[in-house]
């Protein structure tokens, strides 16, 4: 099977980047369908990142700038996966208004999360967090096959496909039920076909807000108040 990143390329017609932005934490990317973001990877790049068509990238055609997500250079991957969601992610997509993390809060079965999301808790969760930089209780990432082996859920952060660690943790919770969550979730239903049971992203609401959140340095409380919740389920 292709990975996700070739997957997700396929999925992509015609269409122009209108406006980007590149923020601390946040990369967003405007085509004629919508917008989409992507995590800015701030803590994966060694030192200066250039992008060879800064000041040129408005009015490039989304394909070119999606195809980037096959780079070396973070930046341009983080720019790639938004440009893809600004295609994927539109206001017309058949989404339910849920936040994905309630999809399993109710379970009393293990829950593996890959990514750290705040209030799980307050959720019902008990979970077993896996962390690049982990703190006290959480599992490093090299312990990843060991943790999801033990859950019967997984829930993934999506800068686990910028990162590109995604299609490694995908076939470590192969027969999970799994939930890929965050404001740069891809939502296609052709992600159903890698072992993906819910796909919970956000769809931008106000674009222009949405540009200076990125702008100012907004995170993902902030970029709530310029889109809404948008959640597929296959399970």
């Amino acid at each position: 099977m292709d990975n996700i990143h070739t997957t997700l390329l396929d999925e992509l017609g015609n269409a122009q980047i209108l406006r980007c932005a590149i923020g601390i934490n946040w990369t967003i990317v405007e085509c004629e369908f919508g917008c989409g973001v992507a995590q800015t990877p701030i803590k994966s790049m060694p030192g200066c990142q250039p992008l060879a068509l800064a000041g040129r990238l408005n009015g490039e055609k989304l394909g070119t700038i999606a195809s980037g997500v096959h780079s070396q250079n973070p930046i341009e991957i983080s720019l790639a996966v938004a440009a893809t969601n600004a295609y994927l992610n539109r206001s017309d997509i058949h989404a339910i208004d849920i936040n994905g993390l309630d999809i399993f809060s109710e379970s009393e079965r293990k829950v593996a999360v890959v990514g750290r999301f705040p209030g799980l808790k307050e959720r019902g969760f008990k979970p077993l967090v896996i962390e690049m930089d982990p703190q006290e209780g959480e599992y490093p990432s090299e312990k990843s096959g060991e943790v999801i082996d033990q859950c019967d859920h997984v829930i993934i952060t999506s800068s686990a496909i910028v990162n590109h660690t995604i299609d490694d943790l995908l076939r470590l919770a192969r027969d999970k039920k799994v939930a890929l969550v965050g404001p740069g979730t891809p939502l296609t239903p052709a992600l159903f076909d890698h072992g993906i049971n819910v796909l919970s992203g956000r769809i931008i609401t106000d674009p222009d807000l949405a540009f200076r959140i990125v702008g100012e340095g907004g995170a993902v409380q902030a970029l709530k108040k310029a889109s809404k919740y948008a959640t597929l389920m296959n399970m």
